[in-house]
């Protein structure tokens, strides 16, 4: 079992003004060699595409990830799921990180992005994180990015309609600091508690993230009862 500080990790991504949901103008602006040499960067702009792109369905097994030693143990927990990337993530993994994320403990990766302002903007909960996460739906745009390396259910994506400003939680002041020099942070339980709340204040009428939140919440207080027994 990982110690609580780790549950959760807060991953820098590059600011889109698309609200990483779309990937056609990305590749419409770009002619075939300079697709290819900028094919990661195209990646993580449709990494919110969960309500936009086909989810993932039922395919045999050793279709859905790279290397098939890594599969779940049930291929019925990849139905339903969305793919997404992240540049820090294969960063993260070259560092073996992945040693926290394969545990039933890890409970979210929030993704945060900078313009003026360094914002949280959104997140995946339970998700599986491996090297090569195939896309086998069937959409033009995944004829062109064919994987990732992260991958949750769809309706535990969330992308804020407003995001939250990291530096006015006054509780990640020493997170904010990593953030702001591209670094990666981790954080606890009471981090993703205090992420929820803050979120759901600035966006009051978002049911995905309500409802998002509240599987998190019940799913924190089951490991802590847990972990008690």
């Amino acid at each position: 079992m990982i110690d609580n500080s780790r549950v959760a990790v807060l991953i820098p991504l590059t600011w889109d003004e698309n609200k990483w949901e779309c990937g056609e103008e990305f590749i419409r602006s770009r002619p075939q060699y300079k697709l290819l040499k900028d094919y990661f960067q195209g990646q993580e702009k449709i990494i919110f595409g969960h309500k936009k792109y086909p989810l993932e369905g039922k395919f045999p097994a050793d279709q859905h990830v790279f290397p098939p030693s890594e599969l779940p143990p049930d291929p019925t927990l990849l139905e339903g799921t969305y793919v997404g990337y992240s540049r820090m993530i294969s960063q993260m993994l070259d560092k073996g990180e992945d040693f926290y994320w394969n545990s039933d403990d890890f409970k979210a990766v929030f993704f945060v992005s900078t313009k003026t302002e360094t914002y949280i903007v959104g997140f995946y909960l339970f998700p599986m994180i491996d090297w090569g996460h195939a896309r086998r739906a069937k959409h033009e745009v995944y004829n062109y990015f064919t994987f990732g390396n992260i991958r949750s259910k769809g309706e535990d994506i969330v992308r804020f309609d407003n995001y939250l400003q990291i530096s006015n939680i006054q509780q990640f002041s020493s997170i904010y600091k990593l953030l702001k020099k591209n670094k990666y942070a981790y954080t606890d339980s009471d981090g993703i508690l205090t992420i929820l709340e803050e979120a759901i204040k600035l966006n009051p009428d978002q049911k995905d993230l309500k409802s998002a939140a509240i599987r998190l919440k019940k799913n924190i207080s089951k490991s802590v009862k847990g972990s008690k027994t």
